[in-house]
């Protein structure tokens, strides 16, 4: 593995681990932490669903981590390993 192929890991790490935890912070900001579904009730002329904030996080991660994934040459050393 090279310096570069290393990198690109750390960031794919990065970017994916960001992701979860502003998801997973959103989620909790969304139904909070009291009784079942406390902060979608409480305010509910204010309350707003998480989940296409969290979707278009996703999407962002996924696009980032495809380009920034080397997936054609993943395979190439190992197969030159074997012949």
């Amino acid at each position: 593995m090279t310096g570069l192929d290393a990198f690109r890991w750390v960031i794919v790490v990065a970017v994916l681990a960001g992701a979860l935890w502003i998801g997973i912070g959103l989620m909790g900001e969304a139904y909070g932490s009291g009784p079942p579904h406390y902060g979608g009730t409480a305010n509910m002329d204010k309350w707003t669903s998480p989940w296409p904030a969290v979707l278009l996080l996703a999407g962002l991660a996924t696009i980032v981590v495809a380009f920034v994934t080397p997936w054609r040459s993943l395979g190439r050393g190992r197969r030159k390993e074997w012949r």
